[in-house]
């Protein structure tokens, strides 16, 4: 086997090892959106149905309280489902989901969010529709976790065959050079970049904000990592 052989099948591992780290962060968000939604709604309505065996209960209120819960938990579970194949892609385009993404956002928090896009294409590739989509939701959901903005902003633009996605917050912020857990979807949003040979730049300081840049080839086929990740 030759030496460049050697290298591109060490490549492909390497490319499968950061796919499935991204596999099994994503699981693990899923796992978190459970907890702290479906899960907690449904509890609720379970202790509401306990409390229809405790005398001097009013069945009457008790029971509207449950119908709401349950209301709540299956529109949580839709959300879930949506989150995990956004069909509304496919559907109406990629500018399209991303403004009901974000508005979608807005309505969960107290960030206010806003959306420009200065693009010419009518539709991309559907894996780098659904990656673009993935890296705007990565980031939104880091800035309602994390950063406590008051403001925060993603703007799209097209430059020839290029994709410059923008991303910022006037929140908290943080240290690059001190990684913590509570910034490993940025790890997420770097290596959905590498597989389109793309590249991510993080500019972030303490008490500064964020602002995430991903530059993205427009004709790019999902290819081993050639780019990398710039910090400061």
């Amino acid at each position: 086997m030759t030496d460049s052989r050697i290298a591109e099948l060490q490549q492909e591992v390497a490319r499968l090892r950061q796919i499935c780290d991204l596999q099994e962060r994503e699981r693990q968000l899923i796992g978190y959106e459970l907890h702290d939604g479906l899960m907690q709604h449904l509890a609720g309505a379970k202790m509401l149905a306990e409390s229809l065996s405790t005398p001097n209960v009013g069945p009457a209120e008790t029971l509207n309280s449950i119908v709401a819960a349950l209301g709540t938990a299956l529109a949580e579970g839709r959300k879930l489902i949506g989150d995990l194949r956004p069909t509304w892609i496919a559907e109406q385009g990629l500018i399209a989901a991303l403004q009901t993404l974000i508005d979608e956002q807005a309505g969960r928090g107290a960030t206010q969010l806003k959306f420009e896009q200065f693009v010419q294409f009518e539709r991309l590739a559907p894996l780098l529709e659904a990656s673009l989509y993935r890296i705007v939701q990565e980031a939104l959901n880091n800035i309602r976790r994390h950063s406590r903005a008051a403001q925060a902003s993603v703007l799209l633009v097209q430059m020839g065959k290029k994709l410059v996605l923008d991303i910022r917050d006037n929140g908290v912020g943080f240290d690059p050079s001190q990684p913590t857990p509570n910034h490993f979807g940025l790890e997420g949003i770097r290596l959905r970049a590498q597989l389109f040979d793309g590249w991510t730049t993080i500019s972030s300081q303490p008490g500064q904000g964020t602002q995430i840049i991903v530059e993205l080839p427009i004709a790019a086929e999902s290819r081993p990592p050639g780019a990398g990740t710039e910090l400061r």
